[in-house]
């Protein structure tokens, strides 16, 4: 079956997440956070201190965004407006993960249907059913593109042209963490769609995972930079947790574990269980060693880079003092499970 047009693609994708999410477009309702918005009536003074808010937690971008969107929220009602945006920003990015998949080699059901499941886990549930972390999804959007830039530059002729395509690519990935941080890691997502592909080598993988870094590391120096600024601006901006890293690395690893870890591995399963998270585990194990290829040395390195995607999906979360795994921080690591869950059907 040859692969669909991308307005097709993307229309599709709008009109079954529009019939999924469906109550949270027709709904009047609220959550407490965004009453502070509503209230605020357009006020600029109340608007620029939210802004400065945003600003100490690293979020500048989602906090101008914030202000546009909510400028034309006067009462509940309009938040509808700005999950159905949600919606519109979900649909793109799946139909940028159908074309990653389709790109790697991927049959044209399988691609098209991935990130549906991916998308409706309940991360983004919860992001889509939230006028607050609505723009979510956009942050996912840009850390894709990032990733998909960077394959770009082993292509290109010439330095300058390479550099120009880094420092874009940091640039989108830089926008995706001062839109929300754990969305961000998203980016690491694409980095496993693109990195078990067909037409990677050791040497091309290798290559590419020294790129796909480079952004990485330019881009959270950059969002560290904002992050500084922001908290010179209000020092007592954050809570101590949340500004310090942490120091209990054995206490954070167990804490992965029975937490995200297990809410990922239940998948849509809202009261986790050990037993599920385990079968799920096995089978994910099984289906990845069924998919490697190539001589032990590839297939090695393979399983060390499946296994270290899986702390980079949830970063932010795991270097900081505090311990909070709510929903809205997994979306990266509940992707990267149901990618690794569905591999063996490539």
């Amino acid at each position: 079956m040859s692969s669909l047009s991308w307005w097709r693609v993307w229309l599709g994708y709008t009109l079954i997440f529009l019939a999924v999410f469906w109550p949270v477009v027709t709904n009047v309702y609220g959550h407490s956070d965004e009453f502070v918005y509503i209230n605020a009536g357009g006020n600029p003074a109340i608007f620029n201190s939210l802004w400065i808010a945003h600003l100490v937690m690293g979020r500048p971008t989602v906090g101008l965004l914030h202000g546009l969107f909510f400028s034309n929220a006067h009462c509940i009602a309009d938040l509808a407006g700005m999950r159905a945006a949600g919606i519109v920003f979900l649909a793109c990015l799946a139909m940028l993960l159908y074309r990653a998949l389709i790109n790697n080699g991927w049959r044209v059901v399988t691609a098209f249907c991935l990130p549906v499941i991916m998308l409706c886990m309940p991360p983004w549930q919860v992001y889509i059913s939230m006028a607050m972390v609505s723009l979510c999804p956009l942050a996912c959007v840009a850390s894709t593109l990032a990733v998909l830039l960077s394959d770009r530059i082993a292509n290109q002729q010439g330095a300058t042209r390479r550099v120009v395509l880094l420092l874009l690519a940091a640039c989108l990935q830089l926008i995706a963490t001062t839109i929300h941080q754990s969305a961000a890691m998203f980016f690491w997502v694409v980095v496993a769609i693109n990195s078990f592909g067909v037409k990677n080598s050791l040497s091309s993988l290798r290559a590419r995972c020294l790129r796909y870094v480079g952004v990485f590391t330019l881009a959270t120096i950059l969002a560290l930079g904002v992050w500084w600024l922001g908290k010179q601006s209000s020092p007592s901006g954050l809570s101590p947790e949340r500004q310090h890293l942490t120091h209990h690395v054995w206490q954070k690893i167990v804490w992965f574990f029975h937490n995200p870890m297990l809410d990922a591995l239940n998948l849509d399963h809202l009261f986790p269980s050990y037993r599920l998270a385990i079968g799920i585990g096995v089978f994910i194990a099984v289906g990845i060693c069924i998919y490697l290829r190539g001589n032990l040395k590839e297939r090695l390195f393979q399983v060390a880079l499946a296994a270290i995607l899986i702390p980079l999906s949830y970063l932010p979360n795991l270097v900081i003092a505090e311990n909070w795994s709510a929903y809205r921080t997994q979306s990266g690591l509940s992707a990267l499970i149901v990618f690794y869950l569905f591999i063996w059907l490539y």
